[in-house]
């Protein structure tokens, strides 16, 4: 009788440490809410490569920068705002802005102000207003 309690308990045990042992569920593991971010941390590698801006605005117009030194001024700037990564925003349909990086005829990232590359994050005023800047050609240090 001993001998069937100890291994009926011994079971339980087992039991209670297996299910602790339970695989997580992977898309919310490591997800801890909004993240704060700067634009750079995204950038690929090669970002220092970019010829070419493309910025669609929501009417449809588009415009082309392709002057290497308003490029460079822009993407420093551009890159030291922080966002708030939030992969549960609602989705949403349209942007004020989607901002495309080339390198040569490739293209290499994507930015609107509320994703970064497919990453969705919360609307962020000065990444618009660094938008309307470089949409009105006033990219120039303030």
């Amino acid at each position: 009788m001993k001998f069937h309690l100890s291994m009926l308990l011994m079971l339980i045990l087992i039991a209670t440490a297996s299910a602790g042992c339970k695989k997580k569920d992977v898309s919310t593991e490591n997800y801890e809410g909004p993240a704060l971010r700067q634009v750079k941390s995204f950038y690929p590698e090669d970002i220092h490569l970019v010829n070419r801006i493309e910025i669609l605005e929501a009417g449809g117009e588009r415009k082309k920068i392709e002057n290497k030194d308003v490029i460079d001024q822009w993407l420093d700037r551009v890159g030291e705002v922080n966002v708030t990564v939030d992969p549960d925003r609602p989705d949403h349909s349209g942007s004020l802005f989607i901002v495309t990086l080339f390198v040569n005829e490739q293209e290499k990232f994507h930015l609107a102000p509320t994703s970064i590359n497919n990453t969705k994050i919360e609307t962020n005023d000065e990444l618009i207003k660094l938008m309307y800047q470089l949409w009105d050609g006033e990219t120039q240090s303030q």
